[in-house]
């Protein structure tokens, strides 16, 4: 009986998407353009987010959608802050009004630093760090040390300092440091080196969550610190002008109205990396060098092109109407969709699912991962009922409502939600995303998947949301350590697959390889993502440890350090 209403179900469905199909040239052609370099990354606020925008909406014109952005018009822009806007800074002592040292090449005022004019009739100055090569900054630097009221001189090297994934680390931060010195009762921050390098070009000159500390941080030359430090101070002005950068970003939406009680939001988002510049690239020096994102997101916002298309020259009126949003700002967190759902432009009471592809470029081994089905009860039986019966997909489900997508932000206003991902790759937020590595008739899979389960939903009652347990890491150990693999989180069997490897990192200096499957470290069984986790808890930089993997089926070991 089961087979037979499968069948039977196959044939209805196959006979209603028969009135149209998906292109799968369409989606090249979507993505060929919108991952060109003449787009250069399509950074949020960008030329490129604007040329990518003006390309959607030129689309979304010709299907003559409704526009549903801001104005009758299919941009709803927004604002956010990236980095600092930076006016010269003026230095002065013992009333001169001038002297020889020139703003961002013998001193450059931090972009958290605060902004005010300063006038000190005397410097005090405590050293921290004194003799200490490539420091990482310990709590127990201050020992012996009394920074209250004077200025505190932090050595370091700006090397390493500059790397965007030790920035964000505790301990290497160099605005963690100055805030730790502000909290002891500094009223100036010097950061110097001994070494003589002015690097202040390289020097962080942005940070797209700007948060000002109380007091004013400076990177001085090790020459105008010795030149500063060796002269009695009697008056010592200083002015720093520092504001955020306020920007604008754009989603693009439009709106195809059936006459439906209810609307189905499809999205996914336009914008990537720019040129490097902002923090989340994984190339190891990332500056000015393009980041087309065929996969992230480019394939994604294809899809959304290509189902607005499907849906507005379908000769069958669906049972549901349809808002189409490319977001931008995603890159950044979830700007544009938080934006969005905080000033709809249609009523969100209507909405009945919102569907997020994010990633859909890559299919591989068929296998499609779906986060979400925990948002609504019929999603997972939905979804094995299509397993059923479409062989050319095999899913991999997550019932998390929330994750490091625009669904999110649909799920927190108690929306059920999906999101569609083909899995991770060695090329994820790196110059070498790019077109060559696109599977269209895989996308274009995943896109006739996405119809049938629209279609199964047309009959259906207004979707219930469920609120989902949110992964936040409750049982996720902190660990101090990495090894540099590039995890699949596709992969379903024992162990943890590499997908690929992080040049420089400790898995490739110990000769671990893409699709080497991690199976043990010392004594230690890896089983799953958490067990690695739980056992790279245990370990600190500097530890050596005998690690077991798995290569072309045969189990070899390796002797990797942290």
């Amino acid at each position: 009986m089961y087979r037979i209403g499968t069948a039977i179900l196959f044939l209805y469905v196959c006979a209603h998407y028969a009135q149209a199909q998906i292109e799968q040239n369409n989606i090249k052609n979507h993505v060929t353009y919108l991952a060109s370099d003449k787009l250069k990354g399509r950074g949020t606020g960008e030329k490129g987010e604007q040329l990518a925008a003006e390309y959607i909406i030129k689309h979304f014109k010709s299907l003559k959608l409704i526009p549903k952005g801001d104005k009758n018009t299919y941009l709803q822009e927004f604002s956010f802050v990236e980095g600092i806007i930076q006016e010269a800074t003026v230095i002065r002592i013992n009333q001169n009004k001038k002297t020889a040292w020139q703003d961002k090449k013998d001193f450059f005022v931090l972009p958290f630093s605060a902004s005010n004019e300063y006038n000190l009739r005397t410097l005090h100055f405590e050293e921290v760090n004194e003799g200490i090569i490539a420091p990482k900054f310990q709590r127990d630097d201050y020992a012996g040390k009394n920074v209250m009221g004077k200025v505190a001189v932090i050595y370091t090297f700006p090397e390493k300092e500059l790397n965007p994934h030790d920035e964000l680390s505790e301990y290497y931060s160099l605005k963690e440091r100055a805030k730790i010195a502000q909290d002891k009762g500094a009223v100036m921050v010097f950061f110097t080196d001994r070494q003589g390098k002015n690097s202040f070009s390289e020097l962080p000159k942005t940070n797209p969550k700007a948060q000002f500390l109380r007091i004013p941080v400076l990177w001085l030359s090790y020459e105008m610190y010795q030149d500063i430090k060796k002269q009695p101070v009697t008056d010592f002005y200083l002015k720093t002008s520092i504001k955020p950068n306020e920007m604008k970003g754009k989603n693009v939406v439009a709106y195809l109205d059936n006459q439906a009680p209810y609307t189905v939001v499809i999205g996914g988002h336009y914008d990537h990396l720019g040129l490097g510049h902002h923090h989340g690239s994984l190339d190891p020096n990332p500056k000015n060098k393009i980041h087309n994102g065929a996969d992230d997101n480019a394939s994604g916002t294809a899809g959304v092109l290509e189902l607005a298309r499907y849906f507005a020259t379908n000769n069958r009126k669906e049972n549901f109407n349809f808002l189409f949003i490319a977001f931008s700002g995603e890159e950044l967190g979830l700007f544009g969709s938080n934006y969005y759902t905080k000033n709809p432009t249609i009523d969100l009471n209507t909405v009945n699912y919102m569907l997020n592809m994010d990633m859909i470029g890559r299919l591989r081994e068929q296998q499609l991962a779906i986060s979400g089905v925990g948002t609504s009860p019929i999603w997972v039986n939905l979804i094995k009922q299509l397993d059923s019966i479409d062989a050319k997909i095999i899913t991999k489900l997550d019932s998390a409502g929330v994750g490091p997508s625009d669904h999110t932000s649909f799920y927190l206003k108690n929306i059920p939600v999906l999101h569609f991902f083909t899995g991770t790759h060695p090329d994820y937020h790196k110059p070498s995303d790019d077109i060559d590595k696109i599977n269209f008739e895989g996308a274009a899979q995943v896109l006739n998947f996405i119809l049938q389960l629209i279609e199964k939903t047309e009959s259906m009652p207004k979707l219930t949301f469920t609120p989902t347990k949110e992964k936040k890491n409750e049982n996720a150990p902190a660990f101090k350590v990495t090894m540099g693999i590039i995890p699949d989180y596709m992969y379903n069997g024992k162990g943890v697959r590499a997908e690929g490897v992080s040049a420089g990192k400790p898995a490739e200096k110990a000769g671990i390889q893409a699709n080497d499957i991690l199976l043990q470290i010392n004594n230690d069984e890896i089983t799953d993502m958490m067990s690695y986790m739980k056992c790279l808890a245990k370990y600190k930089k500097g530890d050596t440890v005998k690690v077991k993997i798995e290569r072309n089926k045969q189990i070899i070991e390796k002797e990797l350090t942290f």
